[in-house]
């Protein structure tokens, strides 16, 4: 289910709390920054703030077409790509469990830029919580009524 979001007013409404920012943004890899991808993903949201229900109540997408050098997360497996597949208890964190995985290693295979990105939003009071529970520092500007 997917609505427009009630947060028009806001110039800043949204911004890339430490996880993703850490995982998705290598300051040495020519992307974009941080900086640059909360300012696009704002001006973006306010020519379209149609937002899609996640998988509970604090959690939203915001789909958008591609902005950044970001690639595909996934592809077909297929009598080329079925040889690269690995796999790998992984973990996002030191501090999360680790889960079996399967993947194509990237020195093994380029996948191609993505042509929409998947914008997932937490509520502020979720990223609070989460940060409270993992003993993380709570980053979120008073702006930010989003984490992505």
């Amino acid at each position: 289910l997917c609505h427009m979001s009630r947060f028009l007013s806001r110039r800043v409404w949204m911004e890339l709390i430490p996880f993703c920012s850490g995982k998705q943004f290598d300051p040495s890899f020519g992307g974009c920054s941080v900086e640059e991808f909360n300012k696009k993903a704002n001006e973006m949201f306010q020519q379209n703030t149609e937002l899609c229900d996640g998988y509970a109540p604090f959690c939203k997408h915001f789909f958008v077409e591609n902005f950044t050098t970001a690639q595909v997360g996934s592809v077909a497996i297929t009598p080329q790509t079925e040889p690269l597949i690995k796999t790998a208890y992984v973990s996002r964190t030191e501090k999360e469990l680790a889960v079996l995985e399967r993947f194509i290693p990237r020195e093994s295979f380029t996948p191609p830029v993505a042509k929409y990105l998947d914008i997932i939003l937490y509520s502020r009071d979720q990223v609070k919580q989460e940060c409270d529970e993992m003993g993380d520092e709570f980053t979120l500007s008073d702006d930010a009524e989003w984490g992505i």
